[in-house]
């Protein structure tokens, strides 16, 4: 959505690193407000993912500390084949 890849969404798959309480505990809130569907997932959670893939996840933007980036785009793309999406 971010890249032009698709006009919007109401589902996101995040990855948190590292993993914060604070953060988990807020995740309702803000599902709730964004009327989004948030799922704690990611391609590394359903395929092997390549060494480095960390360093092929496009940049998206940084909030403070919190930096955001797309998983790496192969590994979405075979992620959402395993999984069966379309």
């Amino acid at each position: 959505m971010l890249l032009g890849w698709r006009p919007s969404t109401i589902d996101v798959d995040i990855r948190v690193e590292p993993d914060t309480d604070a953060l988990f505990r807020a995740i309702p809130d803000i599902k709730e407000s964004l009327q989004l569907n948030v799922e704690l997932a990611s391609p590394i959670d359903f395929i092997p993912v390549r060494p480095g893939w960390q360093e092929c996840s496009p940049f998206i933007a940084q909030e403070g500390r919190a930096r955001f980036h797309h998983f790496e785009p192969y590994a979405q793309a075979l992620a959402k084949v395993e999984r069966g999406h379309q």
